[in-house]
């Protein structure tokens, strides 16, 4: 290799060229093969002046054009930096060092120059003060002892120095390190001298107000033996990071603390991944179990196949799965609930973070409102066929009844009339049971031991059973006293035993046990219309067949019976329900296929000192029932307004009648005469017989008041009160109706009760004792 190409080597390697120009007029410039390669021209290409500030950037020329007059014409050496437009578009940065050679007369005779190419060095610079200047990440210059000379924006932030601290030099990469971060930093100083780099590490800076600066620092060894150190503050991250943990610590408390089951489970897998203290106390299984389980062990057998497919549905559209099903408990119970479930991501593991509320309760009240619905629906129904059959009883059970008195007792009539009035009877009979499933009979409450009426009752119920069935009585072992109506009572108990009896047509043992109890408020959650303190508790338990859960549903239900036709009416259970509910007390049935039933009735205990003043008055013996009063009879329904006049015309009575309120009101203001006895309705079109008496009194402040209905129903449809009068109910017999009618114009009365459907009871005013 010849010197010359070495040379053109070097300038290539170097990216440099050199030039020379003679200075006299027209003079041009030889260009050396370096220097036509930075500007882009052919070799041996001359350039005049021109030329040369022709190919110079537009920005550039002047400037550059002076500073060749300028330094050329007073200085030996100078340097200029301009930028050059190439043939191809293309614009360069360039460096030209110039020597100017003069003669002995110091004037210039030519110009040295020596080119290079700065455009990858500007670029790589105008990058640097970018990211110098970015206040991303903070840059400093230090020299071997550590003293930086050179630092952003950024890095004086980060360690909260000025520029004036800079420039005195007191920025010193050691007195910024805390005391327990000097040992990794000495390791990183040292792999940095010996590798020319160190890993980012992070660390802490001490900041000039004494705070500590969490930062990732990583540093390179630069060619002269300095070291740059690029910066990035972590303070933010380290923030969010902090909040992230107790966002987390807080959802973890939530997931945890929370009184509704929860878990996480694994998409792939179904297995559970983390189960909270309500979900371990809900299903029974400890934690550990959950663990080791997947979803599908906790459901019965039939809901496995309905929740893969809901699965592999709702996967496609990466959703939760939703919707109400059936869980089964670690003893085996099963439990309706209600799913929620969300899919995430949890360290790249598709989960799903599931919420079940148990709505088991729920569905369970749900259901009894619905029957108690149901079952009001009927009762107002049988009410009111009660209280329109009753009409119609009380025209057939007076006729038959009259007629037969007026026949000889030879007559052949009278066998006729008395299969009549014996079938009315038994239609009225029907009645009263309707009336007491509906809650809507008159009941006459006392002061009761029940033991007492088990034992008066024993000897009955023997005979009931008969002798193939076994009775066991167990007493409370102190008074059972409770308010109610004896005959009542007394008819729970009888049908609640005969319904044993048929239950067990091959023998058995039928047991009635009677206890005092304390209900508590958890039972007063789940049995509705009860409330807390002392109660009397009456079993009744038969050894029979038992009953499945669908007819145990059904058993209270008016007319339903499992029993073979004309074996019973459907209505003995139903008659128990409604005394038991309007008495204030609560029943429940227990029951299984061959396992025999169980009925068990609470009622209130009585507070005997309270009880004790409200015992009636006991009436006084009478004699008679013929009169001469006169007595007001006010009804809508002709046939019981006839019925009644006919009845009390024979006692020899004085009647008055009107077919409503308004024509009664009339009938008192133009009849001159006394009016002993309003005898009405209770339920009439426009005006109810409460309303009359009410309008009535101020004419008639001595008239007595008896009312009449097929059932009493809290006053009637108005509902108003039965203040100042007694009651007597439908269907009207003759014997019945002209007693209460001497009873009440003799005013031997005592003070009982009227008990609407709610179970409650109050007085109202003169009743019959």
């Amino acid at each position: 290799m010849t010197g010359e190409e070495f040379f053109e080597q070097a300038e290539a390697l170097a990216q440099i060229g050199s030039w020379i120009r003679v200075m006299e007029p027209g003079g041009s410039s030889l260009l050396s093969r370096g220097s036509c390669r930075i500007y882009g021209v052919p070799e041996g290409t001359r350039f005049s002046l021109k030329d040369f500030l022709t190919r110079l950037h537009p920005d550039d020329r002047e400037r550059v054009a002076r500073e060749l007059r300028e330094e050329g014409s007073r200085s030996q050496v100078f340097e200029q930096q301009f930028r050059i437009v190439r043939p191809d578009g293309a614009t360069r940065w360039v460096r030209s060092k110039v020597t100017v050679v003069r003669d002995d007369g110091d004037h210039p005779l030519r110009m040295v120059g020596v080119v290079q190419d700065l455009t990858d060095q500007r670029s790589a610079e105008a990058r640097f003060a970018r990211l110098a200047g970015s206040g991303i990440v903070g840059i400093a210059v230090a020299g071997r002892d550590g003293t930086v000379h050179y630092a952003n924006d950024e890095y004086l932030r980060i360690v909260g120095c000025t520029r004036q601290d800079l420039d005195a030099g007191r920025l010193n990469w050691a007195r910024i390190t805390p005391p327990e971060w000097k040992a990794a930093d000495e390791a990183g100083i040292a792999r940095l001298m010996s590798e020319g780099a160190s890993p980012a590490w992070e660390k802490e800076y001490l900041h000039k107000d004494g705070t500590r600066v969490p930062v990732l620092v990583g540093a390179a060894l630069m060619d002269d033996g300095e070291s740059i150190a690029f910066v990035t503050d972590l303070t933010g991250r380290k923030s969010a990071e902090s909040e992230l943990r107790k966002s987390e610590e807080k959802y973890r408390l939530l997931f945890e603390s929370s009184p509704i089951p929860k878990w996480l489970s694994d998409v792939e897998t179904h297995r559970f991944i983390a189960v909270n203290d309500a979900a371990v106390r809900h299903y029974g299984y400890s934690r550990e179990e959950f663990l080791a389980m997947t979803i599908l062990d906790i459901r019965p057998t039939g809901e496995v196949e309905r929740l893969m497919q809901m699965l592999a549905h709702r996967e496609k559209e990466a959703v939760g799965v939703d919707g109400t099903w059936t869980h089964r408990k670690k003893d085996g119970s099963l439990l309706d609930v209600a799913i929620t479930s969300h899919p995430f991501l949890l360290d790249g593991r598709r989960c799903r973070l599931v919420v079940a509320q148990d709505r088991t309760e729920e569905k369970r009240l749900q259901a009894q409102l619905f029957q108690a619905q149901k079952m009001e629906a009927v009762g107002i129904l049988a009410g009111g066929v009660a209280h329109d059959f009753n009409n119609i009883l009380s025209v057939i059970l007076t006729y038959s009844s009259l007629l037969s008195r007026d026949l000889k007792p030879a007559d052949p009539m009278r066998e006729d009339l008395e299969c009549i009035r014996e079938a009315g009877e038994r239609a009225a009979n029907l009645t009263r049971q309707l009336l007491a499933f509906s809650r809507k009979q008159v009941l006459a409450p006392r002061l009761l031991d029940l033991n007492a009426v088990v034992r008066d009752l024993e000897k009955m119920l023997r005979r009931v059973i008969g002798e193939d069935v076994e009775l066991a009585t167990v007493y409370g072992t102190r008074e059972t006293k409770l308010w109610l109506d004896p005959g009542q009572i007394e008819q729970v108990i009888m049908n609640l035993a005969v319904n044993g009896r048929d239950a067990m047509p091959s023998g058995g043992t039928l047991t009635v046990e009677l206890a005092n109890v304390s209900i508590d408020e958890s039972f007063v959650a789940e049995h509705a219309g009860m409330t807390a303190g002392p109660h009397v508790r009456l079993t009744v338990t038969d050894t029979g067949s038992g009953m499945d859960e669908a007819t145990v549903a059904r058993i209270f239900e008016p007319f339903f019976t499992t029993k073979e036709v004309g074996k019973g009416t459907g209505l003995g259970l139903s008659t128990v329900l409604g005394i038991v509910q309007q008495s204030g007390g609560t029943i429940e049935v227990s029951s299984s296929p061959g396992q025999g039933t169980s009925f068990t009735i609470y009622f209130r205990a009585a507070d005997t000192a309270a009880a004790a003043q409200d015992v009636a008055t006991p009436a006084q013996p009478r004699t008679g029932l013929r009169g001469s009063e006169t007595v007001l009879i006010v009804d809508d329904e002709e046939g019981v307004a006839k019925v009644a006049r006919t009845i009390l015309e024979r006692y020899g009575y004085r009647i008055l009648s009107a077919s409503n309120g308004g024509d009664a009101l009339l009938l008192c203001e133009q009849h001159g005469g006394p009016i002993d006895l309003l005898l009405t309705d209770v339920v009439m079109p426009r005006m109810s017989g409460p309303q009359l008496a009410r309008r009535l009194a101020p004419l008639r402040p001595a008239m007595k008041v008896l009312y009449v209905s097929g059932y009493p129903d809290r006053g009637g449809a108005q509902g108003d009160g039965l203040d100042g009068g007694a009651f007597t109910q439908k269907p009207i017999r003759p014997e019945e109706l002209v007693r209460k009618v001497r009873e009440v114009l003799d005013a031997r009365l005592a003070g009982p009760r009227f008990t609407g459907g709610d179970g409650t009871s109050e007085t109202m005013g003169l009743t019959l004792a």
